[in-house]
């Protein structure tokens, strides 16, 4: 779910979306371009410039309507990236306030640095209080923040990226190892195959370790092509792909 602009762009993103089994509900933008980034990667790091076109221009009306909100009412688990603070800040706001009245699960990204260095801070602590699942890297920190629903604790993970995820609940911090293949080929997109393939595993209402591996195994595969790909035959086993774990 976003905003795109009516161009080829926009037509190759819900082309590739559907192609790999996701249902997409795009606002169209006629006079703005579709959303894109170059990425510049070397073998110790990446840069990227984005041009943010038609994905700042979400708007609050669009997502009321039975199309858009359709979607929303039947989902289990809702996940929003952090951009949306900045760019559709009403709109992450009805969803995350839906997403607590009617006991979804509601997880967010802390997307990039500029979402919690810049204007955004107050925003971010008002989404904060509905989320589960926070989903973010080193560079980037929360302070602790309060919590609605209190049956239902949340869960903060940090990751860096191809080297490790910290994972803290009510209850402990543990750190979870990230297993490399032989030739890292792009890492880009790695952290988002991470957090599906993590909430893949909430959905089956497994245990967090378990959510965990699941997550750090589509990260292992992601990393092996360029862009966030996948193959297409599925070799997952729980019971042989278990990450090394330390307990704080």
């Amino acid at each position: 779910m976003g905003c795109v602009g009516s161009d080829h762009h926009g037509d190759t993103l819900k082309e590739v979306a559907e192609k790999a089994g996701l249902t997409t509900v795009y606002q169209i933008k006629q006079e703005s371009s579709t959303g894109k980034c170059a990425i510049l990667l070397t073998t110790t790091g990446r840069s990227m410039v984005a041009s943010l076109g038609a994905s700042q221009e979400f708007s609050l009306k669009q997502l009321e309507q039975t199309e858009f909100h359709s979607h929303i009412e039947k989902a289990q688990i809702i996940c929003s990236e952090g951009f949306f603070i900045a760019s559709s800040r009403e709109a992450f706001m009805e969803v995350a306030s839906y997403a607590h009245s009617h006991k979804k699960i509601f997880c967010m990204t802390l997307s990039a640095k500029y979402i919690v260095e810049k204007g955004f801070g107050n925003w971010l602590l008002a989404a904060l209080q509905y989320a589960d699942f926070v989903f973010g890297y080193e560079e980037v920190s929360i302070r602790e923040s309060p919590k609605l629903l209190l049956k239902r604790p949340r869960t903060v993970l940090i990751t860096r990226r191809t080297e490790r995820t910290l994972v803290a609940t009510k209850d402990n911090i543990k750190e979870y190892q990230w297993k490399s293949p032989p030739t890292i080929v792009d890492s880009h997109g790695c952290r988002e195959a991470f957090a599906g393939g993590f909430l893949a595993y909430v959905a089956l209402n497994k245990s967090i370790d378990a959510c965990v591996d699941a997550g750090l195994y589509c990260a292992y595969e992601s990393l092996k092509y360029n862009g966030c790909q996948f193959p297409e035959n599925v070799s997952y086993n729980p019971g042989t792909f278990v990450s090394d774990t330390e307990q704080k």
